[in-house]
């Protein structure tokens, strides 16, 4: 977990397993086992065959039920996501909204990419791509946040864009992250993209944090994907903008994926472009995320963040007019 308590909400969380475990009819004398490679939420192994895992860094966001929606979709289409043992909100049994699953089989395709022979490799980002394919074959109502229903969903991919960006922004700006020119630079890449954006027609389920840490593996094959926190209904291309760090992490794996991805779902004419809007979102999102949980690192994010704003925006004078129409 990374956050500056995360000591103080690990040792919390820890305490708080007996008695979460006994209210739900689990075993409470189960070896416990502290997983270190998640960043976000507290994760804890019981025995041999739970996960538990708390929303201890982001209370406001209903990232559990994100992935209650996502899974219970998932499983519809035989996908290998986990089964759900409870969904515990009430704060009784522990500090923090908690998630119960059974735990798949297998450990992190990312931890276990060096060990693996080329040919196991390239098996395994092939089994990568036709997964994510398949996710998006599953197709939500309405566009934006799964954790609603769906009649309140927007039923415009735009109008959702529109309404991410102006959130992400009001953010960045209010805790002096980003300024009033990058900002501009963001609502030009959206406006200037409207015509792309409008064209997706059907939601399809995005992952939101597709990379080789959410896959699960035995010797090479895929048996799982977890942690579908940042869940959306929308398009599927935005899956790309983290699944394309796969690359530098795991060395030759994104070719083998992508080509088995795309015998499934052929790439759009448009894509870089639309692209080009899903990175600014993203790279928005994490210059806030950094500053408050690891400043560190920080400064690299807005450099990185003020050079895709500034690749992506140009200088379109239509653009700017119709910003300043809105604004």
């Amino acid at each position: 977990m990374r956050s500056p308590d995360a000591a103080v909400v690990k040792a919390r969380c820890l305490a708080a397993l007996p008695g979460l475990l006994r209210a739900h009819g689990l075993d409470s004398a189960a070896e416990i086992v502290q997983d270190d490679e998640g960043w976000v939420n507290p994760c804890f192994f019981i025995g041999e065959d739970i996960v538990i895992r708390f929303n201890a860094r982001d209370p406001d966001l209903p990232k559990f039920r994100r992935e209650v929606v996502s899974f219970a979709l998932a499983r519809g289409a035989a996908l290998p996501v986990p089964d759900v043992i409870a969904h515990d909100t009430t704060r009784r049994h522990a500090p923090y909204e908690a998630l119960i699953v059974r735990r798949l089989p297998g450990s992190s395709l990312e931890r276990a990419w060096p060990d693996l022979d080329p040919g196991m490799q390239e098996r395994a980002a092939r089994d990568v791509g036709e997964l994510m394919a398949r996710l998006h074959g599953l197709h939500p109502e309405g566009f934006g946040e799964l954790a609603i229903e769906s009649a309140a969903r927007p039923k415009s991919w735009l109008v959702h864009c529109r309404s991410v960006m102006d959130e992400r922004l009001a953010d960045a700006l209010r805790e002096g992250v980003l300024d009033e020119n990058d900002a501009r630079r963001a609502r030009r890449i959206l406006v200037d993209r409207e015509a792309e954006l409008r064209g997706v027609e059907r939601a399809s389920l995005v992952h939101g944090d597709l990379h080789f840490g959410n896959i699960l593996q035995v010797e090479g094959r895929v048996t799982g994907v977890v942690d579908f926190e940042w869940s959306s209904a929308g398009d599927p291309d935005m899956d790309l903008v983290t699944t394309g760090v796969v690359g530098e992490i795991c060395p030759g794996s994104l070719a083998p994926l992508l080509a088995a991805y795309r015998v499934l779902r052929p790439a759009n004419s448009d894509i870089e472009r639309r692209l080009d809007v899903y990175r600014m979102l993203h790279n928005v999102l994490m210059c806030v995320v950094a500053t408050t949980y690891f400043p560190d690192e920080a400064a690299a994010y807005l450099v990185a963040t003020r050079a895709q704003l500034a690749r992506a925006s140009g200088a379109d004078a239509d653009a700017d007019a119709k910003i300043d129409a809105r604004v």
